[in-house]
C-alpha cells in the first residue's frame, strides 16, 4: 500500500500546483478511497472527499467553494469528475497511475496547524458548510480514540463511513497509526 500511495502522491505533485493546496477525490467507499486519502496527505496537500451519492448541486457548490488544484477519481466516476472540475483543474484517474512514478517514500513537510482535511455539512439548513481540520486536531482525535478504545497492532478496525464524514478519520488513522488492520 505504501508503494501505491507514494506513486499516487508523486502523480499528485506532478499534476497540482506546487505548495499547499486542496485535492478533491470522487471515489466510492473502498480501499481506493483510503489510499487516495493517504496519498493526498503524503503529497503535503489537504484532502476533500466528495461522496458520490451526494446530490450533484451540493457537490458542485462544494467544488466551487474549495476550488481544488486537482480531482482524483477512477474510471467509474471519470465523466462525473470532469463535470465537477468544470475545466478549472485537472482530473487524474487512479487507474492511469503507473510505474512511471517512483514508489519511493517522499519527504513532504507539514506542520501541526496545516490543514489536513475539510468536511462539509449536508446542507440541510441551506448551503453546505465547510469545517477545516488541522493535522493537530486530527491526530488529537485519533490519540483520544486510541487511548479510549485501546487499539493495538492485533486489532481490526471497521471503516463504516465514507471519508467525506469526519468519523472516518479516527477509524482510518486510529487503526493505521496503531498498526491495526483497517477493514473497509
Amino acid at each position: 500500500i505504501n508503494r501505491q500511495v507514494n506513486r499516487i502522491a508523486r502523480a499528485i505533485l506532478d499534476s497540482a500546483v506546487a505548495g499547499p493546496g486542496w485535492v478533491a477525490y470522487l471515489l466510492d467507499h473502498s480501499p481506493e478511497m483510503v489510499i487516495a486519502t493517504l496519498a493526498v496527505l503524503k503529497a503535503g496537500k489537504t484532502y476533500l472527499a466528495v461522496h458520490p451519492a451526494m446530490p450533484a448541486p451540493a457537490q458542485l457548490e462544494i467544488m466551487r467553494d474549495v476550488a481544488p488544484q486537482l480531482v482524483l477519481t477512477n474510471a467509474n466516476f471519470e465523466s462525473h469528475a470532469l463535470v465537477l472540475a468544470d475545466g478549472s483543474c485537472p482530473v487524474l484517474k487512479l487507474d492511469d497511475i503507473s510505474e512511471r512514478w517512483s514508489d519511493q517514500n517522499l519527504s513532504a513537510v507539514t506542520k501541526p496547524d496545516d490543514a489536513s482535511t475539510i468536511f462539509y455539512t449536508s446542507g440541510t439548513t441551506g448551503q453546505p458548510k465547510g469545517v477545516m481540520k488541522s493535522h493537530r486536531a486530527v491526530l488529537h482525535r485519533v490519540w483520544l480514540s486510541a487511548q479510549h478504545d485501546q487499539i493495538t497492532h492485533v486489532d481490526r478496525q471497521s471503516l463504516l463511513t465514507h471519508c467525506s464524514f469526519s468519523a472516518s478519520e479516527s477509524d482510518i488513522f486510529g487503526a493505521l497509526l496503531q498498526g491495526a488492520r483497517l477493514c473497509v
